[in-house]
């Protein structure tokens, strides 16, 4: 959302507000729908700052970070990989997560045995695919999890001794550095696959779309004028090389 706002207010906001301003007393005599006043543009801007503001919060590894919460099922693991994938495309740390309804020891019943085993399997993609982030387990308890007596019994079971407000890993999902006369881009996407993928120079902005999502990422000046001169995976990262 801050994204999308940005790219109206720096296109068209300021030239509308200004047209809506000179044209408003004479077309309100033709057309009988009111036109938005100075007021609506004011608070249209208010709104912007906002969640310009928030976005600076969240993205801020700092401030704030991301744990996403999984099932140890194929399906919901795919999901998570690829929710995984669109946090770090639009710069938000995720620090941790968390496989829920683990079986616990204690259900020694023959008929969850198959469960047992396909949980273990599942485990073991979940580590492949979020390496390097921790994976913190929670049992499958004999109760629906509600009210906070229950609630501090699950983070007990899923934290121990650990301070769950600890920021387990900090490193940011998108890096740029340079070398050898070029700039170069990394953008950490597992799971993306290159035929979903579209990458683009506009202006001072690049362009990037993964399946159905886009992200217009603000160049440094130094890249303002840039073009992409190579783009490729490396392991779970896009890596793009920029040249003049």
């Amino acid at each position: 959302m801050p994204d999308v706002i940005r790219w109206y207010m720096d296109r068209f906001f300021d030239i509308e507000r200004r047209i809506i301003k000179t044209v408003r007393p004479f077309a309100e005599r033709i057309v009988k729908v009111p036109l938005p006043t100075d007021d609506v543009y004011g608070s249209v801007e208010e709104l912007f700052y906002k969640v310009e503001g928030m976005k600076e919060i969240l993205t801020n590894p700092k401030n704030a970070s991301v744990r996403l919460v999984f099932n140890p099922e194929k399906m919901v693991i795919k999901e998570s990989q690829r929710a995984y994938s669109y946090l770090n495309l639009f710069g938000f740390t995720v620090d941790a997560v968390i496989a829920n309804r683990i079986y616990p020891e204690e259900l020694n019943d023959t008929y969850f045995d198959h469960w047992r085993t396909a949980q273990s399997k599942y485990m073991s993609l979940a580590e492949t695919i979020f390496d390097p982030l921790p994976i913190f387990t929670g049992k499958l308890f004999d109760r629906e999890m509600v009210g906070l007596k229950l609630l501090h019994s699950l983070a007990d079971n899923v934290f121990g001794d650990v301070d769950p407000a600890k920021v387990f890993y900090k490193e940011p999902p998108i890096k740029t550095k340079q070398a050898d006369g070029k700039y170069s881009m990394s953008i950490h996407l597992p799971g993306a696959q290159k035929k979903d993928l579209n990458i683009w120079v506009a202006g001072e902005e690049l362009v990037i779309e993964v399946g159905n999502y886009r992200r217009n990422i603000l160049l440094p000046r130094s890249l303002a004028q840039a073009t992409v001169v190579e783009a490729k995976f490396e392991g779970d990262s896009l890596n793009i090389v920029f040249g003049s």
